[in-house]
């Protein structure tokens, strides 16, 4: 697609900047064909009262949220950003620019296996985090399976998605009642404060590719570096809770090809469009190399997000998934 070609030739590949087991790469560029930023993103229309969302109905459904913005302005809602509350914890399927003065029903998978039931009211909050980035990739290829099939869809594997966190839970020996990927990150949020510290925006900044060890790659791109900013902190703890998968030892040295050659497998990669949940248009990005998408509206990629195929899980975790039970079984252990 002519646009998302367009938007990565006109960026450049900043200096790496690198803590522990993770790199970011800088890409820069006074703003990726954006103009002015026309619209609010989640935190600044949750934070402000002037959108809501909340189940689609009493009984609720688990891959669908109604988004409700009665304001005068667009709002994005960004892939894998965390909303919390109401049935059950949830994080977003696609990135979405919902339009002003409308509901829009929103595709999410749940984050929260173990709860279905209002705790503390019927509405959601968005956290300071976002679904951890091997989630987010193996999330992403599974929604674009279903696109190829049935261009409405927006669906992921719910149940991979379980087994992931599952994984994920186990490997990090975190425990929660209600199987929650947030007590994964409230956990260990030490650990993930000092990787979001050690890193900092750059004049000019629309995105990042994101290096881990040298397994987790992925790169996320935003049409305005104001934008950037805003998602910064929860990209950084995706990426970062990975990140702590891998065995304590000095710094990584990442190569600049890294970089170099995610953004060229982007760009090699076919990309086929769709009519988007809200306003513009829902790119899928797939082949051999990358799994991904893009949104695009008003001649701009207000955001593209492409992980590698072959980032798989890191040494830390010998012995891969363990089942439900055995998780609990650990988890009554330690209580």
């Amino acid at each position: 697609m002519q646009i998302i070609q367009d938007t990565l030739a006109g960026l450049q590949i900043g200096e790496p900047v690198v803590h522990r087991q993770m790199a970011m790469f800088p890409l820069l560029g006074k703003q990726a064909g954006g103009g002015e930023r026309a619209y609010l993103t989640l935190d600044e229309a949750l934070g402000a009262a002037w959108a809501e969302v909340g189940e689609v109905s009493e009984g609720g459904s688990v891959p669908e949220l109604l988004f409700k913005n009665p304001g005068d302005k667009p709002v994005l809602l960004v892939e894998g950003e965390e909303l919390v509350g109401a049935k059950q914890n949830r994080t977003l399927n696609v990135s979405i620019l919902a339009p002003p003065k409308k509901e829009t029903l929103i595709p999410v998978s749940c984050v929260e296996r173990g709860r279905w039931g209002y705790d503390d009211g019927e509405v959601f909050q968005s956290s300071d985090r976002a679904h951890y980035a091997m989630g987010r990739r193996a999330k992403r290829e599974a929604v674009n399976r279903n696109m190829s099939r049935d261009p409405q869809s927006r669906h992921a594997d719910q149940g991979a998605v379980w087994a992931e966190i599952d994984a994920k839970m186990a490997t990090m020996a975190a425990c929660s009642d209600t199987d929650a990927m947030a007590d994964i990150y409230e956990q260990h949020r030490g650990s993930l404060d000092d990787y979001v510290g050690a890193f900092e925006q750059q004049t000019g900044q629309v995105g990042a590719v994101f290096v881990v060890g040298t397994r987790f790659a992925g790169v996320d791109l935003f049409a305005h570096d104001e934008t950037f900013g805003v998602l910064l902190p929860k990209l950084l703890r995706s990426y970062a809770l990975d990140a702590l998968e891998l065995r304590a030892g000095k710094p990584i040295e990442p190569r600049t090809d890294f970089a170099q050659r995610l953004v060229a497998d982007v760009l090699a990669a076919q990309a086929q469009k769709y009519p988007a949940v809200g306003m513009g248009e829902d790119v899928r990005i797939e082949s051999p190399a990358v799994a991904g998408g893009a949104l695009a509206a008003d001649g701009a990629v207000v955001h593209l997000a492409a992980f590698r195929r072959d980032a798989q899980r890191g040494p830390a975790e010998a012995g891969g998934y363990r089942r439900a039970s055995q998780r609990r079984a650990n988890r009554l252990r330690r209580e």
